[in-house]
């Protein structure tokens, strides 16, 4: 009994040892933007979560502050709510494109340190402000910061991309001082072009001679159309940016951004489209693959030898003939998709390796290996980076469990 009472006394004294605060007290964060001001400070966008009510769904409520630092304005957001501000359920932090250029080795470390903060909070860059991927909410209400992070993990899993989470991100900065990110972008909807414009006005001047109520009868159903017709803004990843030295020094495209994926060891199912003119159409779905970097010495040269096999499912199919694919197809099928494969490793490879850019840490596995040749590269890495050769292997299976 008295060694049950110490222990209760020891869990009462070590949980009251930590500074807490009601639930009461605290707006739970859901995602956070961060862009620069016109005046250089931080302008921070929060997407605050609210408690719903049986009769009506929750509200999101959005606010902004500025600060000279992130912590500044994280204190002027509390301020303003009368709350605390609380980043344990915080799932997105966006980057707006006019910090790219910038050190946020700062920045990275507000969220780093703080420990509340989940190491696997996605990070993405925003072509534009940062800000508008979160007031976008207000019009579309189930388009959350967790939606948008869950649309990144989605998109690593399809291979569009490798990981984009906050540990992944500074643990690269730290071993090899270069990191990638996504890039994403609102592809917001046109307006009414002025041609349907004109023929309304048209049909409008036409009827003049209807009735006022007519008329106003007409107007309001035009605008229930209007509104019934609209077209929310969509998410696109448009390729990734490249950092080094904790600011965003170049940007690779989308293709490059699938080459990222493919060389990552990260679980994922890529549907991939081939099309050739005498095969005709068809979509596999790659469900597994395993990349091996190997650096060689060859000479006075250096050759990274990459080892990629893929396995794949055929998923669809429009041969023309109106037949399954025999095993002959199969076999072009399997070279059209190590093609688009070495086209999008090819791709990765010109957008960073080639430009002395390292973000799958190259120099790490040649200093491992050949640590005296290293020694003598590393004072002009960024030079001797692009000098290395590349001996690509890509090899395809294909399931054939369908083929009697």
């Amino acid at each position: 009994m008295k060694k049950l009472i110490a222990v209760l006394l020891l869990i009462l004294n070590l949980t009251g040892c930590m500074p807490n605060a009601k639930l009461g007290d605290r707006d739970m964060v859901e995602g956070m933007a961060i862009d620069k001001s016109p005046n250089g400070t931080y302008k921070i966008t929060l997407q605050i979560s609210q408690p719903e009510e049986e009769e009506k769904p929750a509200q999101p409520v959005i606010l902004q502050q500025e600060g000279r630092s992130v912590t500044e304005a994280m204190a002027e957001s509390s301020l303003a709510q009368g709350r605390q501000m609380f980043l344990g359920n915080c799932t997105l932090l966006a980057i707006g494109e006019g910090l790219a250029g910038e050190d946020l080795r700062y920045l990275l470390n507000f969220f780093d340190t703080n420990h509340r903060v989940s190491p696997n909070m996605t990070v993405l860059l925003t072509k534009g402000e940062a800000s508008e991927l979160l007031w976008l909410r207000k019009e579309i209400p189930t388009l959350s910061a967790e939606h948008v992070a869950e649309s990144a993990q989605a998109g690593r899993k399809g291979g569009w991309m490798g990981y984009s989470r906050l540990s992944d991100l500074t643990l690269d900065l730290k071993n090899q001082n270069c990191a990638l990110l996504p890039i994403v972008t609102l592809e917001k909807p046109e307006e009414v072009s002025s041609q349907e414009e004109g023929a309304g006005e048209e049909n409008s001047s036409q009827s003049s001679g209807s009735s006022s109520q007519d008329s106003g009868s007409s107007s309001q159903s035009s605008s229930q159309a209007s509104e019934e017709e609209k077209v929310p803004p969509k998410l696109h990843y448009i390729g990734m940016g490249i950092l080094q030295d904790a600011q965003v020094k170049a940007v690779g495209d989308a293709s490059a951004s699938k080459g990222w994926a493919w060389l990552t060891n990260s679980k994922q199912d890529r549907q991939m489209h081939l099309e050739d003119q005498t095969l005709g159409k068809v979509s596999v779905l790659a469900y597994s693959h395993k990349v091996k970097l190997i650096p060689e010495q060859k000479g006075d040269l250096i050759v990274l030898k990459i080892q990629l096999k893929v396995r794949s499912n055929l998923v669809e199919w429009d041969l023309g003939s109106g037949e399954k694919p025999d095993k002959a197809d199969l076999e072009t099928i399997k070279l059209l998709e190590t093609r688009q494969i070495e086209e999008e490793i090819g791709a990765f490879i010109n957008a960073t390796l080639r430009k002395g850019y390292d973000p799958l840490g190259v120099g790490l596995l040649i200093r491992q290996k050949f640590p005296e040749l290293y020694r003598a590269w590393e004072p002009n890495w960024g030079k001797n980076l692009p000098e290395i050769g590349y001996d690509l292997q890509v090899s395809c299976e294909l399931d054939q469990d369908y083929i009697q």
